[in-house]
């Protein structure tokens, strides 16, 4: 059945309601984003441009699950520490201080953007499912554990976020640097700050070992 004249305003409302949420949280996160160089605003407003692209015979469904993403990319936009990659890699440098250590930890900073913005492009191209390409970091991430513990010949293994979650990921049954406990607890403390949420987890990692 054909729409009515009163419907088709209804829709174009309800589109242009949503496109604008879109630049207002744009218009928040130019604002409030400081020195977050973590995303261009090319890339955020490509990202926002995408997430409230309605097909052209969108269903309140389609509506509502657009919201639900903008919603969910707003939490983790505005919440999120922009400078997550920045304190991996000068953490793991922070065993050397040197001046060259300092110079070549700023071009690495750099090389990794870049990096990750070419990963997130390829994956954003990819016909995969989201859950295989998630097992591709998977699978990285447990080589580069096996890689930084082979590494460990040359006096230390750095300590970071980052190479916590890959030496985690790799085989459990390989010899593991005696902070790694303590780091898991604090990536973990950082991860689920709601008491009650590791009040749960500590009981179901002990709930094995009490049987």
């Amino acid at each position: 059945m054909p729409l009515s004249n009163q419907e088709k305003q209804e829709r174009f409302r309800r589109k242009e309601e949503l496109a604008q949420k879109a630049k207002d949280l744009f218009i928040q996160w130019q604002v409030t984003r400081g020195f977050d160089f973590s995303q261009s605003p090319s890339e955020v407003n490509s990202q926002l441009t995408k997430i409230v692209e309605l097909p052209s015979k969108w269903t309140d469904e389609d509506y509502q699950a657009a919201l639900f993403k903008l919603n969910l990319f707003e939490r983790n936009l505005l919440s999120n520490n922009p400078h997550l990659l920045e304190n991996d890699i000068w953490a793991g440098r922070q065993q050397d201080n040197s001046v060259e250590s300092v110079r070549n930890g700023k071009e690495a900073i750099a090389n990794a953007r870049t990096h990750v913005h070419l990963i997130n492009s390829t994956f954003g191209l990819s016909p995969k499912r989201t859950s295989d390409n998630a097992a591709v970091i998977m699978e990285v991430a447990r080589n580069l554990g096996l890689t930084l513990l082979s590494e460990a010949t040359k006096g230390y293994i750095p300590r970071s976020n980052a190479t916590t979650v890959c030496l985690l990921l790799s085989s459990p049954y390989l010899p593991k640097p005696k902070w790694l406990l303590k780091a898991i607890a604090d990536f973990l403390k950082e991860q689920i700050p709601t008491p009650e949420f590791r009040k749960e987890l500590a009981a179901m990692l002990t709930a094995d070992s009490e049987k």
